[in-house]
């Protein structure tokens, strides 16, 4: 009987909560508004020693986001990353003047770090105006519970399997890609910009959140049948079906061997993640991610994903993108000429900040 030998990692989770406060609310406000680049000003609250690393808690209280004025907060991996990855939980709750947390709940980001004084994804906890409105001011402060979770690998641990004689290797994706391209029991016709696809409900609510609710939800659609999906390409469609059924990478981008080839998978692979985002396909959204910071950094492309990444919370080809604009004056002349520097003046103003103050440091 022939034996498969593997490696598994033990993992440990390290968490710490910190009741921080924002003293002098108004006159903290006021003087961060003066500095000439006040949107990417941030009030730091201090080191914290987790699972053996330095963590810094970062506040940025005019986080703008969805034409509105946020209370953000962002996690700094200050001290440097001992394995290749380490895997940061940030979770920020308000809390009220008698120590019962507001109805809204908590926020949380979860982000892999990389490398020293790299920042996670903003927390958007509370607006300006909500905080003013529901009276969370006390004394004129505000007050926040923080909590950091930290993943660590504390060893890893060989084991053997035995396999029988004879065992078949698995197919699963190849079966079930068979079911979708068969339409075999298939329940539900979605129809995209006038393309139809056959599916089954089950499959999609079972790796969709917003499949499951859509069909076994409070709001779920009618018996009919058909689903019309809008704003949506049926070529990223497609591609999503087959992620969803095979849990593998579309055939999208392996022709890049001309420009018109390669400007076409682009546009596939940013209509995916936007796909992916829409629907909660959190790993595909990744591996959207992950493609574009390979085929997607150059001058002519940088800024339109550079957009993309705000709008949707990709952080790191949002830095990818940065560190290319900024790596030279020629880069960034470059990339002002281009059509989707335009788009992304016009739509999102904090990455420009962002690029500035990036630009400043750098050069």
């Amino acid at each position: 009987m022939p034996t498969m030998q593997f490696s598994k990692s033990i993992t440990e989770t390290e968490y710490k909560v910190h009741l921080l406060q924002m003293r002098n609310y108004s006159a903290s406000r006021k003087n961060l508004r003066s500095a000439p680049l006040y949107r990417s000003e941030y009030i730091s609250y201090g080191t914290y020693d987790v699972a053996g690393y330095d963590w810094e808690v970062r506040c940025y209280p005019f986080h703008l986001d969805l034409d509105k004025e946020w209370i953000a907060f962002r996690l700094v991996l200050r001290s440097k990353a001992r394995e290749d990855v380490v895997k940061a939980t940030l979770r920020c709750q308000l809390v009220d003047v008698n120590g019962i947390f507001p109805p809204f709940g908590d926020q949380r980001a979860t982000y892999r770090y990389t490398r020293q004084e790299e920042l996670g994804p903003p927390i958007l906890l509370v607006t300006h105006e909500q905080v003013m409105r529901m009276g969370l001011l006390h004394n004129d402060s505000l007050t926040m519970q923080c909590a950091i979770s930290v993943q660590r690998i504390l060893r890893k641990e060989a084991a053997s399997v035995h396999l029988s004689a004879g065992l078949p290797s698995t197919d699963l994706p190849g079966q079930l890609s068979e079911l979708l391209e068969s339409h075999k029991g298939a329940d539900i016709r979605l129809v995209v910009s006038g393309e139809s696809f056959m599916a089954h409900k089950i499959i999609l609510a079972a790796r969709s959140p917003v499949f499951m609710a859509e069909f076994f939800g409070p709001m779920k659609e009618s018996s009919s049948g058909v689903v019309e999906i809008k704003d949506m390409e049926p070529a990223a469609f497609k591609a999503m079906l087959q992620f969803i059924y095979t849990d593998t990478w579309p055939e999208l981008a392996q022709q890049r061997t001309s420009v018109m080839r390669r400007e076409e998978s682009i546009a596939i692979v940013q209509h995916l993640l936007s796909a992916a985002d829409r629907f909660g396909l959190d790993r595909l959204k990744l591996m959207c991610e992950d493609e574009l910071c390979i085929i997607g950094i150059d001058a002519g492309m940088v800024a339109t994903n550079l957009a993309l990444a705000e709008q949707h919370n990709c952080y790191r080809l949002k830095n990818r993108c940065i560190d290319f604009i900024v790596d030279s004056p020629a880069n960034l002349e470059a990339v002002i000429a281009s059509e989707g520097y335009k788009s992304l003046v016009s739509s999102c103003p904090f990455p420009m900040s962002e690029l500035l103050m990036a630009a400043v440091h750098r050069w």
